[in-house]
């Protein structure tokens, strides 16, 4: 991975291409809207948390470690016990665990259920974690 735009610019592709229009993609926090009510989507959001330097050496042969988590939203409908939001969970589990695309690890993924969130809608929290480095 070349620097930190490319691997965001590459994570948002490997989900918009992943989950190929299964719902609505919600890209991030800043994006207010959401669909209508009775619609399933998702709101996906990327998170650095972590950057260290992994080798020390010459220019242009050092490795930063990048260190983050995405955070995929499920939202369905409130009112069928979090069916419809478990089997889209499941599906977004399958395209995460142990997958690696342009040299981005993705591991350590995970459903967490939020349950019913009081504003009509079913939520479950899918969390990736991630990796890459970049040598410069």
């Amino acid at each position: 991975m070349s620097n930190y735009v490319q691997a965001v610019t590459a994570m948002q592709s490997f989900f918009n291409t992943g989950w190929a229009s299964a719902t609505p993609i919600i890209w991030g926090a800043d994006d207010p809207s959401e669909p209508a009510n009775g619609v399933n989507w998702v709101r996906f959001g990327i998170r650095h948390n972590d950057g260290l330097q992994s080798t020390m050496g010459s220019p242009g042969s050092n490795r930063f470690r990048h260190i983050g988590i995405i955070t995929a939203q499920v939202f369905a409908p409130e009112g069928n016990y979090g069916v419809d939001a478990r089997a889209l969970a499941s599906d977004m589990l399958e395209l995460y665990q142990g997958k690696e695309d342009s040299g981005i690890y993705y591991y350590n993924v995970r459903a967490d259920e939020v349950g019913n969130d009081g504003f009509g809608w079913y939520q479950i929290n899918v969390v990736i974690e991630f990796r890459y480095d970049n040598i410069t």
